[in-house]
């Protein structure tokens, strides 16, 4: 479910959290003063790994082929 929401096989909007670039900008502007690039790096150790470029191109060729 993860691969398919943050993916961009609905939007085309990938948003995993491997995409972080650590910039820190979403420090300042946590309510919650959460370590967000931190927590990040645990998501992508849970949820991404070695399928997770095959998976996402799967169901973006999947999808494709629904909207026919």
């Amino acid at each position: 479910m993860y691969l398919f929401q943050n993916g961009g096989i609905v939007t085309d909007q990938p948003t995993l959290a491997s995409m972080c670039v650590k910039c820190e900008k979403c420090l300042d502007k946590c309510p919650q003063d959460l370590p967000i690039p931190d927590l990040l790096e645990d998501v992508q150790e849970d949820m991404e790994g070695i399928f997770t470029t095959p998976i996402v191109w799967l169901g973006k060729r999947a999808m494709k082929v629904k909207n026919r």
